[in-house]
């Protein structure tokens, strides 16, 4: 807060403002209240906006109330929202004391490493690559390009709300997963990819099962998984554009000697997971000085940052801003450029530099992103056919993708629209219903697309070459919606040319997701 006037009058009791029970406990030190409400109240009830402008938190961290800013940070209150002078709950400690309690740190109150050094070898941020390492991270982010705009944001979120974080979903028992859940309520409520970083930062085990989640899929793989939606939001975003950051950031490592005789000068790899790195190489050496790890080697690795779709500058959105957090994202190559040990007092540690390679993601020909806070203008289609040669189509089938993979169902507005682009059939036909009903299941079937094609004339009388005989789901005809790769090879059916669904599907590598 700029002045001490300014924070007391947020605080002050007013006979007009009529404030809660549980605010008004925590501002008074008033400890066998605060203990008996807390377990019955919710993240919203703790974080609630009181009527002077201000929140329980803000309140015990003026007053200094230590006891009580430990039992609301341990239960998850919010440390970044602001009050009505735009100070957060750190922004207004007065002792050192108190903002000591807003670090991170672990159950013995001692400075966590966890996030930003890295423990389990590096196998698990990343893979080594010998040849054409741009191709690697070019396939995984253009697969990932699906967070352009408030559409796909609202369904990426939605997805991950109701699948990855829900209440008896993979992640239920991580510590505090209620306060992430919060989060994303708050990032679909208000339509902020912000909440989705913030997220990220907040001291609970959500970041760690991510990164876990992360280390295990295959590193060159397009399939659809919720863990991968928040990779596409933190990328591709436009709102968090504005925090894009190139230059040199710092991150601790403990490894054995042997995964240390990886870093072989000129080696280049590309990382799996999020890396939490500082820009301030002090806070990296703090947190690697609390690594305990006899049979183990303490390593330093600064990373220079070249290419600005790489890494966020989150200092002003985590929860711990004093850290100086750059976030980089998954799926960029480095090259190691030089290993040495450190002297003086750091004689014991290894520094590692490695530096984004020049040639870094080739990026295909798309649509220019749009503004997040404001809709998608429709295209008219002046010839359907022209279009449907052309693949100016492809929102159709994205969006038809995502509905059948995040909501069980396909608009059948969206199946007329796809047939009246790709095959110029009239959109008031009843001839796609069975298509249509396949789908809501999350399959199609060559044969079924065939006589519908036929059917409402995109082909002549003459052709049945694709009319093959259905055999259910071991029909190898058919493609599940779970399937991205293969939901694609629908815009293989021509009116033209008969279409080999066996020899393509024979062609792609399995993508199924959960």
């Amino acid at each position: 807060m700029s002045s001490t006037t300014k924070s007391k009058s947020v605080h002050t009791v007013k006979p007009a403002v009529q404030l809660s029970k549980f605010y008004m406990a925590c501002r008074n030190n008033d400890i066998d209240t605060v203990t008996q409400m807390l377990p019955s109240l919710t993240l919203d009830d703790i974080d609630q906006m009181e009527p002077n402008g201000s929140t329980a938190l803000h309140a015990a961290t003026y007053y200094g109330h230590k006891e009580i800013v430990k039992m609301l940070l341990a239960k998850g209150a919010q440390r970044t929202i602001k009050n009505r002078y735009d100070s957060t709950p750190f922004d207004e400690a007065q002792t050192d004391d108190i903002k000591k309690l807003f670090r991170r740190s672990d159950s013995t109150g001692s400075p966590t490493k966890d996030r930003f050094v890295g423990k389990n070898g590096s196998s698990f941020e990343w893979i080594f690559v010998k040849h054409d390492p741009a191709s690697y991270a070019s396939f995984n982010r253009e697969s990932l390009m699906k967070c352009r705009n408030d559409e796909e944001f609202q369904r990426l979120c939605h997805g991950i709300r109701q699948q990855y974080i829900n209440e008896n979903g993979p992640l239920a028992n991580v510590k505090l997963i209620d306060a992430i859940r919060l989060y994303f309520d708050k990032a679909l409520r208000n339509n902020d990819p912000e909440e989705v970083v913030r997220a990220y930062t907040a001291e609970t085990g959500f970041y760690t099962r991510l990164n876990e989640d992360l280390s295990q899929m295959p590193t060159h793989w397009s399939g659809t998984k919720h863990e991968r939606s928040i990779v596409s939001i933190l990328l591709f975003h436009p709102e968090l554009q504005q925090y894009k950051y190139t230059g040199e950031t710092h991150r601790g490592m403990i490894m054995s000697s042997e995964d240390l005789k990886e870093y072989v000068v000129g080696t280049v790899f590309m990382n799996k997971t999020f890396l939490s790195t500082s820009k301030d190489p002090k806070k990296t050496e703090t947190f690697i000085a609390c690594a305990q790890s006899a049979k183990k080697l303490k390593v330093i690795c600064k990373y220079s940052i070249k290419h600005k779709e790489t890494a966020l500058d989150i200092e002003t959105l985590s929860e711990f801003g004093h850290e100086k957090e750059v976030l980089i994202l998954p799926y960029a190559t480095f090259k190691v450029n030089d290993i040495r040990k450190s002297t003086g007092k750091n004689n014991d540690i290894t520094e590692i530099d490695v530096e984004e390679i020049d040639e870094q993601v080739k990026w295909t020909k798309k649509s220019s992103y749009q503004s997040s806070h404001s809709h998608v203008a429709s295209k008219t289609k002046t010839n359907a056919n022209k279009n449907a040669a052309t693949g100016d189509d492809d929102d159709s089938y994205d969006k038809m993708f995502k509905d059948a993979q995040e909501k069980g169902h396909i608009d059948p507005a969206d199946l007329a629209q796809w047939g009246k682009s790709s095959f110029g059939t009239d959109s008031g036909a009843d001839t796609y219903a069975k298509i249509w009903n396949d789908a809501k299941k999350g399959k199609f079937s060559k044969s079924d697309v065939a006589k519908w094609k036929k059917e409402s004339g995109a082909v002549g009388n003459g052709d049945d070459s694709d009319l093959d005989s259905y055999d259910g789901d071991n029909d190898p005809s058919v493609f599940t919606a779970s399937n991205e790769q293969s939901y694609a090879t629908s815009k293989k059916f021509s009116s033209n040319k008969p279409f080999d669904m066996k020899k393509l599907m024979s062609q792609i590598d399995d993508d199924s997701d959960d």
